[in-house]
């Protein structure tokens, strides 16, 4: 199985090759990664895609330090999207 990082990469190198997949993404983040890599997400997490402009850069911070694999895996549900398991 791909690490949260190799199916990020995977995503980003396609949407910068394909515009339609671009949109896509953007507008269906949920359905596009669910597709892309045959897992399903569960409801409990949001799935948000930001795109760069010149004029907006996106930050994404990890989550609060003081959370441990244990508490990360309670608030999406019991679903494993931390790194490294997703």
């Amino acid at each position: 199985m791909k690490t949260m990082d190799e199916m990020r990469q995977q995503l980003i190198d396609k949407a910068e090759d394909d515009l339609a997949f671009r949109g896509r993404l953007l507008a269906e983040p949920r359905a596009v990664v669910e597709e892309e890599f045959g897992i399903e997400v569960p409801e409990s997490v949001e799935l948000r895609v930001h795109e760069d402009s010149r004029s907006a850069v996106h930050l994404v911070l990890p989550p609060e330090p003081k959370l441990d694999m244990q508490d990360l895996q309670t608030a999406s549900g019991g679903a494993c999207f931390a790194h490294p398991c997703w």
